[in-house]
Parts: structure tokens; sequence; C-alpha cells
């Protein structure tokens, strides 16, 4: 996903960009409620919780580089 910086650096044609999921159903992925197109439900070992906190922080991360 990518965006347009906000401000100046937005006109000057400036962006940023983070990998989270095209539909942004990233939360039903690692839940297991969707499945991606490969099918792959392989099991990392990572704890639900963290998985979901992981993708709560490159979420915010990813819009706090928007509006900065």
């Amino acid at each position: 996903m990518s965006a347009r910086r906000r401000c100046e650096a937005g006109k000057q044609g400036n962006t940023v960009g983070r990998y989270l999921c095209a539909d942004l159903a990233c939360s039903l992925y690692v839940r297991g409620r969707k499945q991606t197109l490969l099918g792959d439900g392989r099991d990392d070992g990572v704890p639900l919780e963290e998985k979901v906190a992981r993708i709560r922080t490159n979420l915010d991360a990813f819009l706090a580089s928007v509006v900065a």
C-alpha cells in the first residue's frame, strides 16, 4: 500500500509505503477467517495476539508516516 505524503512533501510527489494485505483484510487472514489465493495456512508458531499486534503496529506506522 502506498499513499502520498501530506503537505508540501505530497505536493512534490513524495509517497510512503508499507506491505499490507491488498484488500485490507489482514486481520481476517491472520485469524483464519479468510484464505489467500494459495490457501496457504501454514502455522509459523507466532501467537495470534502477536500477529494482531504486528498488524496494528504496521498500520499505525503507515498512517503516521502519511500525515507526518
